[in-house]
């Protein structure tokens, strides 16, 4: 059958006729299979084939409507909503997403916030590291809300880095007067910038080892998941002293971390010579990050293998 008759074969009574009426069938459909947000989903959707106000469309046409079914039965296999449509939401910014790198979700929008703040503290043309970049969506959130930022995103991975300077090309005239960013293609577990950072903030993989993942997750890459050991906290605990390395005397580590980690990170954290470690929680109250900071003077050199929670 070719796809003009398709479409004539799929147009009946129950056809939608407006962008409302489309949107609402795409709902029933997603909400039949069980999604989460079905609602949501659905509206994301209809924005993506109608236009960002789908409701005000009158009269919809037959490729319209295939290419929403299209999109749903698409969703539906399990794909992720973001590599279906391509791109995804991260604070003011809308960035490419594909299977090069991890989908940021909304606890990191958080950490990305906590990291930004502290830059904001730094002063004038603060310098910020961000360790495992992925899509470079923390670190271009940086450079667009920092005004003099220098950031600096680094990942050991050449295709999530194919797609950060993909997202830096979209983002770069929304950055904040006077703003940089360089990606670098090096492992966080020996990098160290020169001179050091004002602020390091991360999130790396930390998945322990036989924790499941929901499908969704499972299409992200692998190396961006599990965090080494049996408690993911291999990479993690590497961050820590990465940050004592890159970290200017009262720079500040932020740290992305599994809802279970916050204790043994903390205690990581103080018996390295970190000042101040606490655990910020994210919207559902659960932990999710480390936040520290490198004492302005100290005589403490950083301790050698995983410390003991």
């Amino acid at each position: 059958m070719k796809r003009t008759d398709s479409l004539r074969a799929s147009s009946g009574p129950n056809t939608p006729r407006t962008g409302r009426q489309l949107e609402a069938e795409l709902g029933r459909r997603l909400a039949a299979a069980g999604l989460n947000s079905p609602r949501a989903e659905a509206r994301q959707i209809a924005r993506h084939v109608l236009g960002d106000e789908p409701l005000l469309v009158q009269e919809l046409s037959p490729r319209d409507i295939a290419a929403g079914r299209e999109l749903v039965a698409a969703r539906l296999t399990g794909r992720p909503l973001q590599h279906i449509l391509g791109e995804m939401a991260f604070r003011s910014l809308t960035l490419v997403s594909d299977e090069r790198a991890l989908i940021v979700r909304p606890e990191t929008e958080l950490v990305a916030g906590v990291a930004i703040d502290a830059a904001l503290r730094a002063g004038s043309a603060p310098r910020v590291l961000d360790l495992g970049t992925g899509s470079g969506a923390i670190a271009l959130a940086i450079a667009t809300e920092v005004p003099g930022a220098v950031v600096i995103g680094v990942d050991l991975s050449a295709e999530a880095l194919s797609l950060a300077h993909v997202n830096a090309e979209r983002c770069r005239a929304d950055f904040a007067p006077g703003a940089r960013v360089a990606f670098v293609h090096a492992d966080l577990r020996s990098y160290t910038p020169e001179p050091v950072v004002d602020v390091l903030v991360s999130n790396p993989p930390y998945l322990p080892a036989d924790e499941r993942v929901p499908a969704e997750v499972a299409h992200d890459p692998d190396l961006a998941l599990r965090g080494g050991g049996a408690d993911g906290l291999d990479l993690p605990f590497a961050v820590l002293s990465a940050g004592w390395r890159a970290l200017a005397p009262g720079g500040v580590l932020v740290l992305e971390h599994h809802d279970a980690q916050g204790r043994a990170l903390r205690a990581a954290a103080s018996a390295q010579g970190y000042e101040q470690a606490h655990t910020g929680r994210d919207l559902t109250g659960r932990d999710r990050y480390l936040w520290a900071r490198r004492p302005t003077e100290c005589q403490m050199g950083p301790k050698r293998g995983r410390i003991p929670a």
